[in-house]
C-alpha cells in the first residue's frame, strides 16, 4: 500500500503518462503486485482526470507486458550492460520507447522525445543521455533486430522460454497457435442470466444500443461483445441481465449439474461469477462461497445483491476445513484452484512478466492440499469438479492422474464440451479455441467404500 501511495504522490505531481508506466511496470519486474491491481490504484484514486489520459496509460502498460519477452530482448542487443535494480524504472521507460518505436502507431522521434522528457522526470540525470542513445540505435537498427528477433524462439513468439518448452512439449501441433492467442485482444465475455432473460432477446437488445455481439460456440447462455465496454454502460448490468465472465469458465456451473436444495461448496470463490451462474441455474440451492481474501469475498458479495441472490459468505483459508466448516456434507464441490493462469494471459498478460517455474512447483503443492483438505467434505455420490485457468499439464491432468490413483473412491466423470481436447482424466480447452482462454476442467464422483 505504501508503494502505491508513493507512486500517486508522484503522479498527482508530474502527470506523465510514460513515467506513471514505468512505475508499474517496474513494479511488475520486481514482482509486486498485478497490472490489474495497480492500474485500479491509479484510476480510482483520480490522480489521472482525462480519459484519453488513463487509455493511454493502459495501451501502454499492456502492450509493454503483452510484447514482453520481445521488448526484453530487443534491450539486450542494445544495452551494454543490465540496469541496477534499484534503476528499474529506467530500465522500464527503455522497454517503453522500445514498444513505442516498434509496435505503436507513433513517429519514432515523438517516440524517443517522450520516453526522454519522462526520464528527466526521474531526477536520474545520467539516465537521458543513456536512454536516448539507446532509443536512437534502436531506430538505426529496426531492420536487423527484426531479423534478430525471428531468430529467436522467446522473441519470436513473444512469451517466456521456460513455458515455450513446457507447452512445445505438450502441445507440438498447437504451441504457436497459443503463443498467437495471447497477442490478441479478448472481447468482453458475457452470461446471460437465463433466470431473467433470453440470449435472443439480450442480444436484440446490444443490436438496438448499437452494439455489435454474437453467441459464443457451444457456450449456452455466452455472448461475446467485440468492442469491450465499460461494465456500468453494459445494458442491463446493473439489473441483473448479464455477468462478466470468460466463455470458457461458464461450462464449471453446467458440468456440476447442479440441482434445488443441494448443499455446495465453492472454494476459492472469488469474484463470484461461478457462484452467481450456480444459483442461476439452481435458485434454491444452499450455497456456501469461500475465499481466502476480505477484499476479494466483497466482490462475491457484490454479485450476489446485484442478482438478488443470497449465499453463506466466509473468509478463511479452504485448507483449514476445522476453522470454517460446520460439519454436514456437500453434494457438489467447485474447487476453481489457484493456478499459474497461464490460459489467461491474453486478458492478464503481466504474466508474462511475474510467473515462473517456481511458482509452478508452490502452486501444484498448493492444489494438492486443496484436494486433501476438500474432498472428505463431499457427500458419497457426489461431485468435484477441479478447474484451472491453467495449460500446464502438471497443475492438470497429471494433478487429476496423481489424485485418482491414490483415492479409490475418487472416480472419474467423462467430459465432453464443443470445445477443446478430451484428456485421460479431464478435459482442455486452449487458449484462441472459438475465441475463448484457456482452461482446464475434471469431474470427479465419490463413489462409497463398503466396509
Amino acid at each position: 500500500m505504501e508503494q502505491n501511495l508513493r507512486w500517486e504522490r508522484f503522479l498527482g505531481k508530474t502527470k506523465n503518462i510514460r513515467l506513471s508506466a514505468a512505475q508499474i511496470i517496474a513494479a511488475l519486474i520486481g514482482g509486486r503486485g498485478s497490472l490489474t491491481t495497480h492500474l485500479s490504484d491509479f484510476v480510482n484514486n483520480e490522480t489521472l482526470e482525462i480519459e484519453k489520459d488513463v487509455s493511454l496509460l493502459k495501451h501502454i502498460c499492456y502492450g509493454v507486458a503483452r510484447y514482453f519477452p520481445r521488448l526484453e530482448f530487443i534491450a539486450s542487443q542494445l544495452l551494454k550492460k543490465p540496469f541496477k535494480k534499484k534503476d528499474a524504472d529506467i530500465y522500464a521507460l527503455v522497454l517503453i520507447g522500445i514498444y513505442q518505436i516498434f509496435e505503436m502507431r507513433i513517429k519514432d522521434h515523438a517516440a524517443v522525445s517522450e520516453t526522454v522528457n519522462a526520464v528527466k522526470l526521474t531526477e536520474k540525470g545520467w539516465a537521458t543521455g543513456l536512454v536516448n542513445g539507446v532509443l536512437r540505435n534502436c531506430i538505426r537498427q529496426k531492420d536487423d533486430l527484426a531479423i534478430k528477433i525471428d531468430k529467436n524462439e522467446s522473441a519470436k513468439l513473444v512469451l517466456p522460454q521456460w513455458f515455450i518448452d513446457k507447452i512445445k512439449r505438450i502441445w507440438p501441433e498447437d504451441y504457436i497457435s497459443i503463443a498467437e492467442s495471447f497477442l490478441t485482444h479478448p472481447p468482453m465475455s458475457l452470461r446471460v442470466n437465463s433466470f431473467k432473460t433470453e440470449v435472443d432477446e439480450y442480444l436484440q437488445m446490444l443490436q438496438n444500443e448499437g452494439i455489435e455481439a454474437k453467441e459464443i460456440i457451444g457456450v449456452k447462455d455466452g455472448i461475446n461483445i467485440e468492442f469491450p465496454l465499460s461494465v456500468d454502460k453494459t445494458p442491463g448490468f446493473n439489473k441483473g441481465l448479464v455477468s462478466v465472465q470468460d466463455g470458457s469458465a461458464q461450462y464449471a456451473a453446467q458440468l456440476l449439474d447442479v440441482k434445488n436444495e443441494m448443499k455446495i461448496l465453492d472454494a476459492c470463490a472469488a469474484p463470484g461469477g461461478k457462484s452467481c451462474h450456480i444459483l442461476e441455474l439452481a435458485p434454491q440451492a444452499k450455497l456456501t462461497a469461500i475465499d481466502c481474501e476480505e477484499e476479494r469475498l466483497v466482490l462475491v458479495e457484490q454479485n450476489l445483491d446485484r442478482l438478488q441472490f443470497s449465499a453463506e459468505l466466509i473468509c478463511a483459508d479452504a485448507c483449514a476445513v476445522d476453522k470454517w466448516w460446520n460439519g454436514e456434507k456437500f453434494d457438489r464441490i467447485l474447487l476453481d484452484a489457484p493456478c499459474s493462469g497461464t490460459g489467461v494471459i491474453r486478458r492478464n498478460p503481466d504474466i508474462k512478466i511475474t510467473r515462473n517455474e517456481k511458482q509452478i512447483k508452490q502452486l501444484i503443492a498448493l492444489q494438492r492440499s486443496l484436494l486433501q483438505a476438500l474432498w472428505p467434505l463431499l457427500n458419497d455420490d457426489g461431485l468435484l469438479l477441479y478447474a484451472t485457468c491453467s495449460i500446464i499439464p502438471q497443475e492438470n491432468d497429471e494433478q487429476i492422474k496423481g489424485w485418482l490413483a491414490s483415492n479409490k473412491e475418487a472416480k472419474r466423470v467423462d467430459i465432453n464440451l464443443a470445445s477443446g481436447h478430451p484428456l485421460p482424466c479431464g478435459w482442455q480447452i486452449l487458449p484462441g479455441m472459438n475465441n475463448l482462454d484457456g482452461f482446464y476442467y475434471a469431474l470427479m464422483r465419490k463413489a462409497a467404500i463398503d466396509g
